[in-house]
Formats: structure tokens, sequence, C-alpha cells
């Protein structure tokens, strides 16, 4: 398998885009010190940064805020540093893929002791609720229930009505 897997140059190159990111993800606070940043620091309220934001509180510079300082910039309204939320957040996400690939392998792997030692009904009733489930593509079913949960938990008249505080309020 390895001998074949080696003459792949598609999946070589993708394995190690793929362990490139897992190492960066996991060296990521290494990276932010080394850096000098860290994501959870309101940079536009230090004083050594007093024209990161402008009057309307976005990224003073080209492509916001893009600098020596911010490699990435800043996020508008609160200056946080863009290139070390992207390695905090990458953390988060390949932590999260492993989790649930590790639990769907755990479930699949239980379920498939438990059919195959019981065999029969047990095989029969899993192989029955897998295969019901297989007609509805639950991608389409979350796009059409979206604006049920949308009417639920947000009021109609918060959608367009103007705010009620903050600066934007002589402009309605």
């Amino acid at each position: 398998m390895w001998q074949r897997f080696k003459r792949d140059r598609t999946g070589v190159v993708s394995a190690c885009v793929v362990i490139f990111f897992f190492v960066v993800a996991a060296c990521a606070p290494l990276i932010a010190k080394l850096y000098g940043k860290n994501p959870y620091t309101l940079y536009a309220q230090e004083p050594e940064y007093p024209f990161l934001l402008d009057d309307f509180a976005m990224p003073t510079g080209s492509f916001g805020g893009m600098s020596g300082d911010f490699w990435f910039g800043v996020e508008p309204k609160l200056g946080r540093d863009v290139f070390t939320m992207l390695l905090y957040g990458m953390r988060t996400s390949l932590y999260m893929a492993v989790v649930v690939t590790t639990l769907c392998v755990v479930t699949g792997v239980i379920i498939g002791l438990v059919s195959g030692y019981f065999g029969g009904r047990a095989t029969t009733g899993w192989d029955g609720s897998r295969t019901s489930s297989w007609p509805s593509p639950s991608q389409l079913f979350f796009i059409a229930f979206m604006p049920v949960v949308t009417a639920m938990f947000v009021s109609p008249a918060g959608r367009d009505a103007p705010p009620t505080c903050g600066p934007w309020r002589s402009s309605w």
C-alpha cells in the first residue's frame, strides 16, 4: 500500500498539505508568541496603535489594515489580529474534525459488532433504519428548514426595524 501511495503524486502532495496544516495548528501558540500577537487582544484600544481603526471602526490602510505589524490585517470594529485568529481557528476546526471522525468510527465499529454478533433481527433493523434515511438528503432538508428556524427565533419586526441605539439612530 505504501509503495502504491508513494507513486500517486496527487495523494502525496495532498497528504503533505494536510500534515502542514496539522503542524501549523498544533504550533499555533508558538507561532503566535513568535509573531508577538494573540487573538484575544483588542489592538485598537492599545496605546501603541492609536490609528488602527478609523472613525467608523474600519481598519485604516489598504486591504483591511494589512501591514508589517498585522500580516492579515485587523478585524473591523474590534481591532483583533486576523492572522492569530486564523491560527487558533484552524486548531479548533481540526480538533473538531478529529473528534467527530473518531466518534463516527467508534459508533460504526460498535454498530457493526452488534449487528455481526446478534445477526438476524439486529442486522435487519439496522439496515431498515439506514436505508430509510437515504431518500432524504440532509443538506436539502437543512436549507428548507432554515426559514422555519429563523421565524421561530427572530422577531419579524427585528429584521427591518431601525436600531434603537448607537450612532446610526439619527440617520433613520
